[in-house]
């Protein structure tokens, strides 16, 4: 399931999105804060084993509904005689009983039926249910029924109900994630409008203006997951040679949108291919899109799509593999309860994020599995409520929520690191075999990837990962090498950031550099805070060695990689510094990491300062022997700026501190220049000249430091705003009218824009067309980094 942001940030300016991704397309607003509803109780007592469901929508353009359901049940207890089953808000007519007739009532919410004798297992029973009125959607206009735009259609979850499925806005049933069922669906609907259903291939029987549509679904699923949608539809359909023989699919929309339909989903095989190759066969009858207007759902053999995302171009293609991948995670294996939500919605994330390493390379994937990691980083909590949140047993408000989505996805590739290729994806394909069609709590999910892996070390994973909030960081404190033996020694440490203690067994990438810049990576297990690793073989000296460079593990660590090859000034993303040529001589690199933990002060170190708690950073530059850097260190201490706490009287303490590495004590950078508006102002920047390789953190100093301290330029006395910028950032001069040269420039170091304005004091440069996430918008050669929600 995926939210639509555009609807969602028109509501709440306060929540950041990294990409245009699946959560939101899903979720419309937070859901009130209640407790959850576990309503899975009621299949305690009946084991529903079929519904065979009837809707007249020849007049549901009138809004005129009418159904009939009819209920398979078997008891699973002795002595039973009454029949709960969730209906919302809707009338209904009668209900036939087998035998001699019982008795019902209903309340708008609970149908209760008695029989009037009481029924033990085996005595299976049907009972038909007639019904009326007009199927409502939920307090929050995301799930249940949809009427406009000529398309009538149901999406199964509501945010703002307890429980959150939402299968009984339609007809009556179990409403919970743990009772599955077969189904078969029959809409009567007027002629042209035809329904795309749940099932196996549909068939039709015109009858004057009326068109009978069914189809039949014998894989068991919950209410949730079974869906119509009717329109006046167009349908595509195409096999793919997939793992299990030819699969049919069938895309369904407006006349006027099938060309747009087909380019938007020019990747829908190739993506299906990879996800068998991760995840094993697609065990459903059938992939089946239909365009609807609001929200993504990954209904079975049936996903709802918005017409939004069906444009001709692939922005939304992540969205179109996060809800096929729910085929395997949610539909396939289904989340036991609602606490367990990311197992559904992080995995399906998570694939929607690996599927690209088959389609367009491992260098994308990593590129957007960091990029989701960052964000998650500085918004998971801020998205829900000012808190970071364990994955597990999410409270019903954040079920649906950014660290659901987001970390749960970051946990996914976690999980694939700690795991390795081959053990992951063997575990998972088995996993899908021998749990197909049933349910998993997170507990269970831990057991059976033990079990099938033999890696106890997952005990620790999901723990750290799993069942508390926060994340690890790991810096290479020391390292020396012995030329004569080829072995080095590595000292490691741990930091966290929002955990409450250290994670344990968890395998570091170590990544040693050669001096032209070329590197080797070796895992090395890590527990605690510190961690020693002796005589490992190497063939080389390293210039450099560094913890989570790979992006295999994604930690409280972000990093730029720059390539230094001309003259030029490059914009950070991750790292925390703006990088430029003082004086270009010789080509090579430069590493830019930002580590969002506190870098601790030694108890010996004789200076008065106080250290930032939020982040510091790494430099190492490569095969850079003659050429002069200097980098640019901006520092916002504004109310959510990262650098508050240092800056709450002004900036006349501020500091930069300097290390070689991460064994030597604190001391002054030499090289620093403080460009403020004045000593009140608490946002600024740094300007580091001969930028050396180590670390940097800013500081509080009571010491007598003669730091200069100097105005911005003319050039950069501008304001960017907002930022994070929801539809458009408006560029302003304080020195009058100007003539501008404007860049937009992607995380991935692409120009999105490339334009020249004259004599304009103001511009405001509209950001609605671009996806969610960071970007640098440089003017006049000036970087301004931003993010877009």
């Amino acid at each position: 399931m995926r939210q639509l942001r555009y609807l969602l940030f028109l509501l709440s300016p306060l929540l950041l999105q990294a990409q245009y991704n699946c959560m939101d397309s899903k979720q419309a607003l937070q859901a009130s804060s209640v407790p959850n509803i576990n309503n899975n109780a009621k299949s305690d007592t009946f084991d529903i084993l079929d519904y065979d469901i009837f809707l007249n929508l020849y007049g549901i353009a009138q809004q005129e509904f009418k159904a009939e359901a009819r209920i398979k049940v078997n008891p699973k207890m002795n002595g039973v005689s009454r029949l709960n089953l969730d209906l919302w808000k809707l009338q209904v007519d009668s209900v036939i009983y087998p035998g001699t007739a019982g008795s019902h009532t209903y309340n708008d919410s609970l149908l209760q039926i008695d029989f009037n004798q009481a029924l033990n297992p085996g005595d299976t029973t049907s009972v038909w249910i007639y019904y009326s009125g007009y199927p409502q959607g939920d307090p929050m206009n995301w799930g249940g029924f949809h009427a406009g735009q000529g398309y009538y259609y149901n999406l199964g979850v509501g945010f703002g109900s307890n429980p959150h499925t939402y299968g009984r806005a339609w007809f009556p049933c179990y409403d919970n994630f743990v009772e599955k069922s077969s189904y078969q669906l029959r809409v009567l609907s007027k002629d042209p409008m035809r329904p795309l259903l749940s099932g196996d291939q549909i068939t039709r029987q015109q009858m004057g203006d009326s068109i009978m549509s069914t189809a039949r679904l014998n894989e068991s699923i919950p209410t949730y997951l079974i869906s119509f949608a009717l329109a006046n539809y167009q349908f595509l359909s195409d096999t793919v040679n997939a793992a299990n023989g030819n699969l049919d699919i069938l895309l369904a929309a407006k006349a006027a949108d099938t060309s747009n339909l087909k380019a938007s989903f020019v990747n829908l095989k190739p993506t299906l291919l990879a996800f068998e190759h991760y995840f094993g066969p697609y065990q459903w009858p059938r992939i089946g899109y239909a365009a609807t207007t609001v929200g993504a759902m990954e209904h079975a053999t049936s996903i709802s799509y918005p017409i939004n995302l069906i444009n001709g171009n692939l922005n939304g293609e992540d969205i179109m593999a996060h809800e096929l991948a729910h085929h395997w995670f949610g539909n396939l294996i289904t989340c036991e309860t609602a606490e367990d939500m990311w197992i559904n919605e992080g995995m399906a994330e998570f694939s929607s994020h690996i599927y690209t390493e088959q389609v367009y390379g491992r260098d994308r994937y990593l590129e957007i599995v960091r990029d989701n990691a960052w964000n998650v980083l500085l918004y998971a909590a801020v998205r829900d409520g000012n808190q970071h949140r364990p994955l597990y047993g999410m409270p019903h408000e954040h079920v649906y929520g950014y660290h659901t989505y987001q970390k749960g996805a970051m946990v996914g590739h976690n999980l694939r690191h700690y795991m390795g290729d081959s053990l992951f994806f063997s575990s998972l394909q088995q996993l899908f075999q021998d749990h197909a069609y049933g349910n998993l709590n997170s507990n269970q999910f831990r057991d059976e990837m033990i079990r099938l892996s033999g890696n106890n070390d997952l005990q620790d994973f999901w723990q750290d990962w799993v069942f508390e909030p926060g994340y690890p960081q790991f810096s290479v404190d020391d390292w020396s090498y012995t030329p004569l033996l080829g072995r080095v020694n590595v000292y490691l440490r741990q930091r966290t950031y929002a955990a409450p203690n250290y994670f344990n067994s968890v395998p570091v990438d170590v990544t040693f550099f050669k001096a032209d810049g070329s590197y080797e990576t070796r895992r090395l297990q890590h527990s605690g805070k510190n961690s020693q690793h002796l005589g490992l073989l190497l063939p080389f000296e390293p210039v450099a060695v560094l913890a989570s460079y790979s992006g295999s593990l994604l930690t409280a660590t972000g990093y730029d990689h720059f390539t230094i090859d001309q003259p030029s000034s490059q914009g950070q993303v991750y790292g925390g510094l703006t990088i430029s040529t003082a004086n270009f001589v010789d080509s090579g690199s430069v590493i830019s990491m930002q580590h969002l933990v506190s870098a601790e002060k030694d108890s010996s170190n004789p200076f008065d300062f106080r250290l930032g708690t939020r982040r510091y950073l790494t430099v190492q530059k490569l095969n850079l022997d003659q050429t002069v850097l200097r980098a640019e260190l901006r520092f916002d201490g504004s109310n959510r700026g990262m650098d508050q706490a240092l800056l709450q009287n002004g900036n006349d303490s501020l500091v930069v501190l300097y290390r070689a590495k991460g064994s030597q004590q604190w001391n002054l950078y030499p090289y620093q220049t403080k460009q403020v508006g004045s000593t009140a102002s608490r946002i600024g920047s740094f300007m580091l000249d001969s930028l050396q390789s180590g670390d940097y953190v800013l500081a509080n100093s009571a010491e007598s430091l003669n730091i200069e301290m100097v105005q911005p330029t003319a050039e950069n006395q501008l304001r960017v705003f907002p930022n994070p910028v929801k539809d458009s950032v408006t560029i302003q001069s304080q020195n009058g009218p100007q003539d501008w040269r404007i860049e937009i420039i992607t995380p991935a170091g692409r120009t999105r824009l490339d334009k020249k304005y004259f004599a304009r004091e103001e511009l405001q440069l509209s950001m609605e067309r671009f996806p969610a996430g960071n970007y640098i918008i440089r003017i006049n050669g000036s970087d301004y980094p931003i993010v877009k929600i």
